[in-house]
């Protein structure tokens, strides 16, 4: 779980986090300024706190760019008097904690945010062996292998387009386009939407005109997290990818690729 704390008053920033960091568990609390805060939304913070007295940080832009993303981030807004608290119910936010603030209130902020975060569901997909997702740490059944398989796709082709033809071709191959595998395409795509609807975790998988597209601001994946940091996050490997899906073989040769040269810069860390 991340934090970002987005205050240039970095004295106070500086001890919000040590309070943080120092009596709950974390794996990141940063702190950033607006610009970095726009750019680290797309990598689905848990928490942000935002100073919405300074000048340099345009709060109201940063909380539209949070609240645009599916993702649902827990708004912290930061004021200075009482007066700012009105913010919160203004800008549709989560809390508001005033400074000079204590330990006490920042115990009562992440109690708060422990609280809300139990309502907000977490996907997780797993690609490296089997295809799975995970609700809440819960793996989600698909009723539907074929819907399960679509969905896997489009994982794969991370939030990029996956055409009806080229659905068709990988889910039933050698059945050509007609109109009963457009039957087919259509009836698993509504089993991933009937799907996402009733464990309330958004769009999974978003429809276009002539195709389909994961919706990847929703969930996390082991996949992504390596393209991101492979050095960081090469441990995931285990020499298999979409092990359920003969297509899958085309991405692990990428992967092994990567793989490849990643462990030549350990063993090149590990010489210097």
């Amino acid at each position: 779980m991340n934090i970002i704390i987005c205050d240039d008053d970095t004295k106070s920033a500086m001890f919000l986090r040590s309070e943080i960091v120092n009596n709950f568990s974390f794996d990141a609390v940063v702190i950033a300024s607006e610009e970095k805060c726009m750019n680290d939304i797309c990598s689905q913070p848990d928490m942000i706190f935002i100073n919405t007295c300074s000048q340099a940080i345009g709060y109201k832009r940063l909380i539209e760019s949070i609240k645009s993303a599916e993702y649902k981030t827990v708004i912290c807004l930061v004021g200075e008097s009482e007066d700012d608290s009105i913010k919160v119910y203004r800008y549709s936010c989560d809390m508001f904690i005033m400074k000079p603030y204590t330990s006490q209130e920042i115990y009562h902020c992440m109690d708060l945010f422990e609280l809300l975060s139990k309502r907000i569901k977490k996907v997780f997909i797993r690609t490296f062996g089997n295809f799975d997702v995970f609700v809440n740490g819960q793996p989600l059944y698909f009723h539907n292998a074929k819907s399960k398989e679509l969905f896997a796709l489009c994982v794969d082709h991370i939030g990029g387009t996956v055409s009806m033809e080229e659905a068709v071709d990988k889910l039933w191959p050698g059945r050509g386009l007609d109109n009963n595998t457009k039957k087919l395409y259509r009836k698993a795509l509504q089993h991933i939407k009937d799907l996402s609807d009733a464990h309330g975790i958004g769009e999974m998988v978003r429809c276009v005109r002539g195709g389909c597209m994961a919706n990847t601001s929703i969930f996390e994946c082991d996949y992504y997290l390596f393209l991101k940091t492979p050095y960081q996050y090469s441990h995931l490997l285990n020499g298999k990818y979409l092990s359920d899906y003969s297509w899958g073989e085309e991405t692990l040769a990428r992967i092994t690729s990567i793989a490849y040269s990643v462990l030549d810069q350990k063993r090149f860390d590990l010489l210097f």
